[in-house]
């Protein structure tokens, strides 16, 4: 391969990277921002299903307390007041874990259509650039070809001229 050709091959390397390398660290950029934010997100709710389920087992436990302080001599009405708050917690948690599950579901189709919209914008740019690229390309060939010819024109002129 001759220089000028691995010359050209690297400005249009260096051309690519120059119109390219921006918009693509930016993609990266946003990309991991986005991330970030699901991941922080996705930490707010699970610490405040936590503080939820802490503030429901201390609501649970205060009333299983009164009640049991309360109403000592009703064994038979205390166990059902403690199977129906013990049920009600299960049910609370299960209804938090769902949601919990459905938000992090949500959060992961987000992502992965952002995700999905990046990689077809990237592909699409790609593609442009490729074709911007080899039109450069074909136009840089042509303008070599055509001083190439000239410059056997003027050697054969020279020549003919000296003799």
């Amino acid at each position: 391969m001759s220089e000028t050709s691995v010359e050209n091959g690297n400005g249009i390397e260096q051309v690519r990277d120059l119109l390219f390398g921006t918009q693509v660290r930016q993609i990266e950029d946003r990309i991991q921002r986005q991330e970030q934010m699901v991941a922080q997100r996705l930490e707010a709710i699970s610490s405040e299903l936590k503080n939820a389920t802490k503030a429901l087992e201390g609501m649970i436990n205060g009333r299983l307390s009164d009640i049991i302080a309360a109403q000592s001599e009703t064994n038979g009405a205390l166990e059902a007041s403690i199977a129906s708050l013990k049920e009600e917690m299960e049910n609370r948690s299960r209804s938090s874990i769902e949601q919990l599950n459905r938000a992090e579901r949500s959060l992961s189709e987000m992502i992965a259509d952002s995700n999905g919209k990046l990689v077809e914008a990237l592909s699409q740019q790609s593609e442009q650039s490729s074709r911007a690229l080899s039109e450069l390309e074909s136009r840089l060939r042509k303008e070599l070809a055509a001083k190439s010819a000239l410059t056997k024109l003027f050697g054969d002129l020279s020549t003919a001229i000296n003799g």
